[in-house]
């Protein structure tokens, strides 16, 4: 019998529990614009969410009486208090004018080249680690005509190992081997650091190459300096533009990029030469974004 009884005590504690429950939905912007990746943190809870690319969000919390906590690199930390309502709009101020434009995400391209490699495509997966603004970024790309034209270029990098309010630092690593016509073959790799301010990105790195030209009977192994520029237009266009140029003997390597994101949907241009080698590609992906784990206030 006393069983039973603490049985139907329990039942109900934990009944109570469930049904005090509450399902939370909101958008976070900053005035104007919705800002994706923004951590939603139910205070003296270990509960979270994160907006998503639309800077909405969906959290359950205890009763409608919570104080939730919102926080996001590069704008102000805000505390709200529900006081019953179940749907929310929060405006965070941005503490730094600054475009962030990597997340926590997995993207997936189609990627053609209108010269030589028609048919390719591309992945991209970026996640947190380190510090609380360090993202390590890798990716990698295939481009072919299923003949003897082939493209693959991989990348690594650490993005904003150095923040404050008007500069960043990232460092990149590239790997490019390019075939074409089974004449001309190039194979490279790099080394790339990156000063990111306001407006303005500079890269200042060093490369290496073993070039094959056999129309132009220029084949060489050699290092040489890169150098690029690039800039960026913050929302609602969301387009950044870089180029660059590896310099080594006798020839110049050239890159050029223009890239443009629409809530998930990213579309890039690119521009690659050497030597008698060239090739424009377009590129179309999807953006998943995701919450890598549950962030916890102290």
């Amino acid at each position: 019998m006393h069983n039973i009884f603490y049985s139907l005590i329990l039942f109900v504690l934990c009944a109570s529990n469930i049904w005090s429950q509450v399902k939370i939905k909101g958008s976070v912007i900053d005035g104007k614009y919705p800002i994706p990746g923004v951590n939603v943190i139910e205070k003296g809870q270990n509960n979270g969410s994160t907006t998503n690319i639309d800077g909405e969000f969906t959290i359950i919390v205890s009763d409608t009486n919570s104080t939730l906590i919102f926080q996001s690199i590069g704008y102000e930390y805000k505390e709200i208090g529900l006081e019953g309502k179940t749907e929310v709009q929060i405006i965070l101020k941005p503490q730094c004018e600054r475009d962030w434009f990597d997340a926590q995400s997995f993207e997936i391209y189609a990627v053609s080249g209108l010269l030589n490699t028609p048919v390719g495509g591309q992945l991209k997966f970026s996640f947190p680690v380190f510090f609380s603004q360090t993202t390590l970024w890798t990716g990698i790309r295939y481009q072919t005509d299923f003949d003897r034209n082939n493209l693959l270029n991989g990348e690594i990098g650490i993005h904003h190992l150095f923040v404050t309010c008007n500069f960043d630092a990232d460092i990149i690593s590239n790997y490019r081997k390019f075939s074409l016509e089974g004449e001309n073959e190039v194979e490279s790799i790099s080394i790339e650091p990156n000063l990111n301010f306001k407006k303005f990105k500079f890269i200042i790195g060093y490369g290496m190459i073993n070039y094959n030209g056999t129309e132009t009977n220029n084949s060489q192994n050699s290092t040489g300096p890169i150098f690029g520029l690039g800039t960026w237009i913050g929302r609602p266009f969301n387009l950044s533009l870089v180029a660059k140029a590896s310099i080594y003997k006798n020839i110049t390597e050239y890159n050029g990029e223009i890239r443009r994101q629409f809530k998930r949907i990213e579309t890039f241009g690119r521009f690659y030469k050497l030597e008698t080698i060239t090739e424009f590609s377009l590129g179309i992906g999807y953006n998943f974004t995701y919450r890598f784990k549950k962030q916890k206030i102290d």
